[in-house]
């Protein structure tokens, strides 16, 4: 038995179709069940003998749905052990009796970690030597990509993004030269935000025409940066985006920024993304499972569970603290 439980709080059988789909690749070569855990929040439970079960997540990046679900599937199982994996700065092992106890230290754990309130909009710098040193990470090929043309964007490169699946969610933002404004020259089918109408208009459309105008402003100011130091910049980014004066929806992802010149001089700068979640920011329902499609958007309904009963983080903190 071997499951992973995705942000959204569905549940897939890794290496399945359903399970490629979410993660958007379809033949990765890397791990995939270990990067979901460390970098997509997923949590992933598997069997280990017919006593002991196991455990992996990373607290910080694990939502309440995600945990829900994780709580709902080891309730279902019958066990003696339970092992904890957990990441921060390295993996940690805990062994707990599958009792109350257990199941409340994974509450524990990832309360501990949603102390800190997300911006509206944020940027973490991450390392890009660690990205370059291991096959884990799938924005590693543009990234070679950019290092070995010398950051000339040719008639090779498109192809190249292309082929390894990462024009999905891309941007390419060219300027005439420095001081001028980024404008949209590509724009992948992986983002959900526009409708329409705005997707007919958006080539030629400058940085900061987005639905949300805020968001446009301050991504704006992100690419310039890139175009000013001329240096690529690998990004946690969460991102609460609004449309038309609704409800905002947050959205987590990793990106990648890389400052390029095509050959008559323009500027260039392409953005690739993975998309780690996206939820709305008020008035989510933590009970319901949705599941997902590819572009990691969320459909109405329920997911693979269905449980509608109370929240069981909720139940088991409960029970434990009497």
């Amino acid at each position: 038995m071997q499951v992973s439980v995705s942000p959204e709080g569905a549940v897939y059988a890794p290496g399945t179709e359903a399970f490629f789909q979410r993660i958007g690749y379809s033949n990765p070569d890397f791990d995939a069940g270990d990067y979901v855990v460390r970098n997509l929040g997923f949590v992933a439970i598997s069997r280990r003998s017919s006593d002991r079960m196991m455990v992996r997540l990373r607290p910080s990046m694990v939502s309440g749905q995600a945990l829900d679900s994780a709580l709902r599937v080891l309730v279902s199982q019958n066990f003696a052990q339970g092992e904890i994996q957990h990441y921060g700065r390295d993996w940690t092992s805990e062994v707990w009796p599958n009792d109350p106890a257990m199941l409340h230290r994974l509450v524990e754990l990832c309360e501990k970690s949603a102390g800190i309130k997300e911006p509206q909009f944020g940027a973490k710098a991450l390392q890009l030597d660690s990205m370059a040193e291991t096959d884990d990470n799938p924005l590693r090929p543009l990234f070679q990509k950019w290092r070995v043309s010398s950051s000339v964007f040719d008639d090779t490169t498109m192809p190249f993004l292309i082929g390894y699946g990462l024009d999905y969610r891309l941007t390419v933002m060219t300027a005439q030269g420095h001081g001028e404004p980024m404008r949209f020259q590509y724009f992948g089918e992986g983002f959900k935000f526009y409708d329409a109408k705005q997707k007919a208009n958006i080539i030629g459309a400058p940085i900061d025409h987005q639905p949300d105008p805020d968001y446009g402003k301050w991504l704006r100011a992100q690419y310039s940066k890139v175009v000013e130091t001329g240096k690529p910049s690998l990004d946690y980014v969460t991102a609460c985006i609004k449309s038309d004066g609704g409800p905002g929806r947050r959205s987590r992802y990793e990106r990648l920024l890389l400052p390029w010149r095509t050959n008559d001089n323009k500027l260039l700068v392409t953005c690739a993304s993975i998309l780690m979640s996206t939820e709305a920011e008020s008035g989510t329902q933590a009970n319901a499972s949705p599941s997902v499609d590819a572009s990691g958007n969320l459909p109405t309904g329920s997911g693979p569970l269905g449980d509608k009963s109370r929240n069981v983080s909720q139940q088991l903190a409960a029970r434990h603290a009497h």
